[in-house]
């Protein structure tokens, strides 16, 4: 079996650092929401605060929070230049000044392209494994998989997607594997419940549901939408959206808040004003009615769980998505399909305090940054070059 890596406890005092002349690092993204995941971000902030500068190369996006120490490197970012000679550009300067501690990469491709790098700069390649790529999704999966298993280490955000990676190439037995979950940093901060919750239109005694992240029919929009005619009286749900692009038609959702207790906010928000929206709400709501193995191995790889449970909010979860964890803490009410949820919401409103109660020692537990990230830092300092 592959060598896991356990949390630890307590607060984090960093200890492990790179040797003074290597104090970039570079981090290779194969996607664009790098503001809205926190698996990602914390990673990169956490290394910023100890000094590290850092290039991060990702696709464009419309919505980026300045991180102090972090240039954000994309297409046309630096004069026009393609990802092919952006990347070759910091490969010559890793090489002319060896001064890059350690390249960190996702699959699929930008691992290949990390390798690639890390080689020439001669630093160690870290997969930051934050979906579940395989053979089975994936074209270029040889060629992600001969880079990855010449990392010295993996971050993934559940330990329990691990043996299908390794079924799946066992070359990656020999891997050492850390567990971070996809969950942000610090405590909650947010602004007054009232003021935010009057911004919506949201009656300020109404139990209210978040739906926050993709908006789509894999996260079960759609039978969530559906469920809404059997709501009790007082209930009212939030659905915001995590990712700019999206196809839904305002007009269509208009027509549905005219008609239901239902607020859709299609704009994302800013990484820091989530937790206004989070706090705002009593129930978050995490559903994954999708075949795709991703999102059934989802685990603590579920950013909006995260978020939910570290403001204390009970939720309501499927059993497809390895989120049974949080149903054995009776932090959870688990339904087949969206049509238990307004049962779910009566179950949970009756004994508010208790689920509420077990939604923090869940997170506390399970997924907290704090509890997680010292184990990865000192994984991260032990790493070395395997080319």
């Amino acid at each position: 079996m592959p060598r896991q890596s356990r949390p630890g406890c307590g607060r984090y005092h960093p200890v492990v650092a790179a040797p003074p002349d290597r104090r970039r690092v570079v981090v290779l993204l194969d996607h664009d929401w790098v503001e809205n995941q926190a698996f990602a971000r914390e990673t990169i902030a956490a290394l910023a605060s100890e000094g590290f500068t850092i290039d991060l190369v990702a696709r464009a996006t419309d919505s980026w929070t300045e991180i102090p120490g972090v240039r954000y490197l994309s297409r046309g970012s630096l004069r026009g230049l393609s990802t092919q000679a952006l990347l070759a550009r910091l490969a010559l300067d890793g090489f002319r000044t060896r001064d890059c501690a350690f390249v960190l990469a996702t699959p699929p491709m930008s691992v290949v392209a990390g390798y690639a790098l890390a080689r020439t700069c001669g630093a160690p390649l870290i997969v930051l494994h934050d979906e579940l790529w395989t053979s089975h999704n994936t074209r270029v999966a040889g060629a992600m998989y001969r880079a990855h298993e010449r990392a010295a280490l993996t971050i993934i955000t559940d330990a329990r997607r691990v043996p299908v990676l390794v079924e799946d190439w066992p070359a990656l037995a020999s891997q050492e594997f850390v567990e971070l979950p996809n969950c942000p940093a610090g405590v909650v901060d947010a602004r007054p419940r009232d003021e935010v919750r009057a911004e919506l239109g949201i009656p300020a005694d109404a139990f209210t549901l978040l739906n926050a992240g993709s908006l789509t029919p894999a996260m079960g929009l759609h039978e969530l939408l559906g469920a809404l005619p059997r709501f009790p009286a007082d209930a009212f749900l939030v659905c915001q959206s995590g990712v700019v692009r999206g196809g839904l038609d305002p007009a269509l959702l208009e027509l549905v808040e005219a008609r239901y207790p239902v607020r859709f906010r299609l704009a994302p928000l800013p990484y820091d004003r989530v937790d206004d929206l989070v706090a705002a709400c009593d129930v978050g709501i995490a559903l994954y009615p999708s075949d795709l193995l991703a999102l059934r191995l989802c685990g603590k790889g579920s950013g909006k769980l995260s978020r939910y449970l570290r403001a204390g909010k009970p939720v309501i979860i499927d059993r497809n998505a390895n989120l049974d964890f949080v149903a054995d803490y009776g932090a959870a009410e688990v339904v087949k399909d969206a049509s238990g949820i307004p049962d779910a919401i009566r179950r949970i409103a009756g004994d508010y305090d208790r689920y509420a109660a077990a939604a923090t020692k869940c997170y506390e537990a399970e997924l907290s940054f704090e509890t997680h990230w010292p184990v990865v830092r000192e994984a991260i300092g032990r790493a070395r070059p395997r080319h």
